[in-house]
């Protein structure tokens, strides 16, 4: 199957190196492509996915929230909520704490007690709403009018357009107030500045601050992009050390020194209480979870203390499930332990890698598999408001029966796309994923290094989903979904680059 995408990849590429730009305009469909793609594309693109979203806005209000964003707003009004229960609080006054993404958690915080004031819950969430939008907006005009400084061929560009616009991970998903959906535009997003760098050589100051920008606040969404924008910043440094720009080098660093000084000096100087140690262990806990599910007789009762430690032993048997860690690290966890008893606990998860290896392995197969299953289906739905979690006047959202009714109708609409045989390769669940490891290997023997920065942050979402607590979540890869188009038409220009030196 890994072939078969890749010879599809390969004979794509070779059509994109022999389409040719029409001069003479001599038709009207042609005539306003030129107008859309080459003379106005922010305009144009601007309008385009207004006349999208409008629409949705009125339909759909006053929109959708995720359970995440829920649990925000309660920490936002200091209510006691799921996971405040799960760490001990620095400051018994805050709430907020690194659970969620405090940046994340303030703004959509602060925008719904401004809907409180001027109407109701519901103008709080639907101004979070129109902020997604605004970011959806903004973030797909820049990349279609890239696509057009890069010179792809305006066939591609449709395509591109069409897939953001139709495909339904980017329309009624936006409509949901969640972490992920502005941060995987900000994925998006720094992955297109970090293209146009890198393929039009050009590290003016200007280009340097803008992602870094970017990066910094797909750093304060998720710590995801921590992990991506240092990665970035360690092979631009090598570049500008090279062409001798140590001053537009020492401009990469800004971001990662704000953002740790915000987490380390700034939100425990405010009460804000890092996230638990149990989001970063999850798979050891998982993984040592099945060895006591299948082999609970052999384990010494030393070691069995050891385990009850960091999570409740005589639950796991219980609750242990293949394809989800959440069980074991939410509910079971012990946020009351010791710096030496977590010591104790991961010594004795290495020790059990070198007893149980199969069971390891297995463990983390049932957690990461599915994200590269071919033959699943991924489906575009929004994300649903959880009434259950909701009981407080300040975020008593309510849905109008519109709202209802565009949803239902949303879902059946792509759940017949979805069947539709050619169209449901896009819906194809590891489609994505494979297709990303199969344009790095493409240009890695094109023997062009320096073009696989632009992929840093699809790879460090992709390494994620291996240690991800959640086999099958789709939003776990939705910043890979967003950021492939782009990076397909990186690589055809970039063959083109390439095929032009040789022929030079």
């Amino acid at each position: 199957m890994c072939l078969f995408f890749y010879y599809l990849l390969s004979l794509i590429f070779n059509y994109l190196d022999h389409i040719k730009e029409k001069v003479n305009i001599k038709s009207k469909l042609d005539y306003i492509l030129d107008f859309i793609f080459n003379k106005h594309p922010i305009i144009s693109t601007i309008t385009i996915l207004l006349l999208i979203f409008v629409p949705l806005l009125i339909i759909a209000y006053p929109g959708d929230i995720g359970p995440d964003s829920i649990d925000e707003l309660k920490q936002f009004y200091h209510i006691r909520t799921w996971s405040v229960n799960y760490i001990n609080l620095i400051n018994e006054n805050v709430y907020i704490n690194g659970h969620h993404s405090p940046f994340h958690t303030i703004i959509i915080g602060m925008i719904n007690s401004l809907g409180l004031k001027i109407s109701s819950p519901n103008m709080g969430l639907f101004l979070n709403v129109i902020l997604q939008v605004a970011i959806a907006i903004f973030v797909l005009t820049y990349c279609i009018n890239s696509l057009k400084k890069l010179q792809v061929p305006i066939k591609l560009r449709i395509l591109i357009l069409l897939f953001y616009i139709f495909s339904g991970f980017f329309t009624f998903g936006t409509l949901s107030i969640y972490k992920d959906v502005p941060f995987f535009y900000m994925t998006l997003l720094y992955s297109v500045q970090l293209i146009e760098i890198i393929h039009l050589d050009n590290y003016k100051t200007s280009n340097i601050i803008k992602i870094s920008i970017t990066g910094f606040i797909m750093s304060i969404l998720t710590k995801k992009g921590i992990y991506a924008l240092i990665l970035v910043v360690f092979a631009l440094t090598v570049i500008l050390i090279k062409r001798k720009e140590f001053k537009k080098m020492s401009l990469l660093y800004v971001p990662i020194f704000i953002f740790y000084t915000i987490e380390n000096i700034l939100f425990p100087h405010l009460g804000v209480t890092p996230g638990s140690i149990k989001e970063m262990i999850a798979l050891p806990i998982q993984q040592v979870g099945r060895v006591v599910y299948y082999y609970d007789e052999k384990i010494p009762i030393q070691d069995k203390e050891t385990i009850n430690n960091i999570i409740e032993y005589d639950k796991i048997k219980d609750h242990y499930n293949p394809k989800s860690a959440d069980a074991l690290k939410n509910t079971f966890f012990n946020k009351d332990y010791t710096k030496n008893q977590l010591k104790d606990f991961i010594k004795l998860y290495v020790k059990y890698f070198f007893k149980y290896p199969s069971s390891y392995f297995s463990s983390f197969f049932n957690l990461c598999s599915g994200y590269f299953n071919i033959n699943a289906t991924v489906k575009p739905n929004g994300y649903s408001t959880n009434y259950d979690m909701i009981n407080d006047k300040k975020i008593d959202f309510t849905k109008t029966q519109n709202h209802s009714k565009a949803f239902k109708l949303y879902n059946k609409i792509y759940n017949l796309i979805v069947k539709v045989p050619i169209i449901n390769i896009i819906y194809s669940q590891g489609l994505y994923q494979i297709s990303l490891l199969i344009l790095m290997v493409y240009i890695t023997l094109k023997k062009e290094k320096k073009s696989l920065i632009p992929f840093i942050p699809s790879l460090v979402i992709l390494l994620f989903l291996l240690i991800s607590p959640v086999d099958n979540n789709r939003r776990y890869f939705l910043p890979i979904i967003a950021t492939i188009p782009m990076l397909i038409a990186y690589v055809s220009i970039l063959n083109n680059k390439v095929k032009k030196n040789k022929t030079s």
